[in-house]
């Protein structure tokens, strides 16, 4: 009886400890909202077959804040973003160049890699050099723009 009350509560504390929830940015509005248009955006132009991480560029100009939000499949492409703090969000790993209280400390490329395209991570991995884009062609991007803590503008581009 004691090893089911053990194992029980083991049990609770680790899917307790796995619900921690990922925050794009303090304020909970823009936090929302930031939440709603990404889904939106994995649901319009992420092809789920091909394995992918999303990247976050958060830019904070005074009343300010803008964020672009990428699917990157390639390492070089992933490279240039330089985002480096790792969170997982709807079953995706995301990473950014901000930290907030979800997002892991800084990983390096190579952890990074090991998401993205796997023919390119077995050739980063044996060349130990970052290889050519795979794909030439990637997915929109969102960028969304909030002044004083509302959307101001949102835009898919290429």
């Amino acid at each position: 009886m004691k090893k089911i009350v053990i194992f029980l509560s083991l049990l609770g504390l680790f899917a307790f400890g796995c619900k921690r929830e990922t925050v794009f940015d303090e304020n909970e509005a823009i936090n929302n909202q930031v939440k709603k248009y990404v889904y939106e955006y994995m649901l319009l132009s992420i092809d789920s077959r091909h394995n992918y991480a999303l990247s976050f560029k958060k830019k904070i100009k005074s009343d300010t804040i803008e964020f672009i939000v990428y699917a990157h499949s390639s390492i070089s492409t992933f490279m240039h973003d330089s985002v480096y703090f790792k969170a997982k969000y709807l079953n995706t790993y995301v990473f950014s160049n901000f930290r907030s209280s979800s997002f892991c400390d800084s990983c390096s490329v190579k952890q990074a890699a090991q998401y993205l395209d796997k023919e390119e991570y077995a050739y980063f991995l044996k060349e130990n050099k970052v290889p050519p884009p795979f794909f030439l062609g990637g997915p929109m991007q969102l960028k969304l723009v909030f002044v004083n803590n509302r959307l101001y503008h949102k835009e898919l581009y290429y």
